[in-house]
């Protein structure tokens, strides 16, 4: 099943979170032509079959702003999906809002009993306190290492410049799949794994 990993702002307004229209970065199946305040939207969009079943997990912190930005999350959700006749499920993993490393060692736990054999899985790093981007990463890399069959489809960063008025949101798949090579560089213990890595990356020596 695809899985799409995200999180709820903090952020407190009065109104719902802004919207806006993201342009896509190196991928085109980001494209999206309707403005949204969540990047896991574009997406789904991009990624889901017309009439496919697919699942939420989604990170929501115990704090201010929270439940305002989770209806809103819901609306935008639910137009895209009524529109393409998705079948979804939103699966809401709470989380206590302090930095501790055992609220974030629970989150990780919470995470990855949500993900099973031949899921294709998708994430969202935008939102969230800092340490929760790398608490979906590692989730990430713990169900490809240790999951049957699964594969990472999709991750994604949206960005906003207040100065430019520019929304962006970018692919950065490769990071994780780096990360991957570095894991198994290390593994094989190469006499010169920088070099390796650099190869990789198409660098050239000036």
């Amino acid at each position: 099943m695809k899985k799409f990993i995200c999180t709820i702002p903090l952020q407190v307004n009065q109104r719902e979170l802004e919207k806006v229209v993201y342009d896509a970065v190196d991928n085109p199946k980001l494209v999206y032509g309707e403005a949204v305040s969540f990047p896991i939207v574009p997406v789904i969009n991009g990624y889901v079959n017309d009439g496919e079943k697919i699942e939420l997990l989604v990170l929501k912190q115990k704090a201010e702003g929270t439940d305002l930005n989770y209806e809103a999350f819901q609306k935008q959700v639910s137009q895209l999906c009524e529109k393409r006749g998705i079948i979804y499920e939103i699966k809401i993993i709470e989380i206590i809002f302090d930095e501790t490393s055992g609220t974030h060692l629970k989150t990780f736990l919470s995470l990855i009993e949500h993900i099973g054999e031949n899921d294709d899985l998708y994430a969202c790093m935008t939102y969230g306190t800092k340490p929760i981007p790398i608490v979906e990463m590692m989730a990430l890399n713990y169900a490809v290492r240790n999951v049957r069959h699964v594969h990472v489809g999709c991750i994604v960063y949206g960005q906003k410049s207040w100065e430019r008025n520019i929304n962006v949101i970018y692919d950065i798949t490769s990071l994780f799949v780096m990360d991957e090579v570095v894991h198994d560089i290390a593994a094989m213990k190469m006499e010169h794994p920088l070099k390796y890595i650099q190869d990789i990356l198409y660098f050239t020596e000036e």
